[in-house]
């Protein structure tokens, strides 16, 4: 079954001959692309979601983030993850949308069904939300302000500093080792 796109990509002149480049070498240690939009159409000969997962499988690319960036492609990319091991979610308005949303008296609709989507099992983040971020250097400040309005969970974890989010913000090296491990392990039972 063929998944259809939800757009195609916009170029200024149409190049026939454009089309995907041969595989590179395979990669030396497996990794996860943490951005991909596999919603859009591209190439000469469009090459289906699984195909696309398929290509980069073969040279050492586990899973992909695939990225929605309004509830059209939130829920595209929520329903593909729902159903290909290989893909977790990201749902997200992208902020460049939300005021032409809210214009429309729209926003809040869009904002609950980012929501709802937030709490499939197989998104795992919330992206942009086009709420405005408060512009601030005096420490403590958090996209979880942001994101814990929606309704999703919010787990804060990072090193703890006085200097975090502050002008000549530092860390101890300990504390990032430390922490890459934490991350590390929790990366390793999400995509399991």
């Amino acid at each position: 079954m063929t998944e259809p796109f939800l757009r195609a990509r916009e170029t200024e002149s149409p190049d026939p001959t454009r089309d995907y480049p041969p595989l590179p070498e395979p990669l030396v240690v497996p990794v996860y692309d943490n951005h991909t939009h596999l919603e859009i159409q591209d190439g000469v000969t469009p090459l289906d979601y699984r195909e696309q997962l398929d290509r980069a499988s073969s040279v050492g690319v586990r899973g992909v983030v695939q990225v929605g960036t309004d509830l059209e492609t939130s829920r595209w990319s929520a329903d593909i993850a729902a159903r290909e091991p290989r893909v977790i979610a990201a749902v997200a308005l992208h902020p460049n949308e939300a005021p032409a949303l809210a214009n429309a008296g729209i926003l809040d609709e869009h904002l609950a069904g980012i929501a709802a989507l937030a709490a499939r099992s197989r998104v795992r983040t919330i992206g942009e939300t086009g709420l405005t971020p408060r512009f601030s250097t005096g420490g403590g400040t958090s996209d979880g302000r942001f994101i814990a309005p929606l309704g999703a969970q919010v787990v804060e974890l990072g090193v703890i500093n006085s200097t975090i989010h502050k002008v000549n913000e530092n860390v101890s090296v300990a504390d990032i080792d430390r922490l890459h491990r934490i991350y590390l392990n929790a990366l390793r039972e999400m995509l399991a």
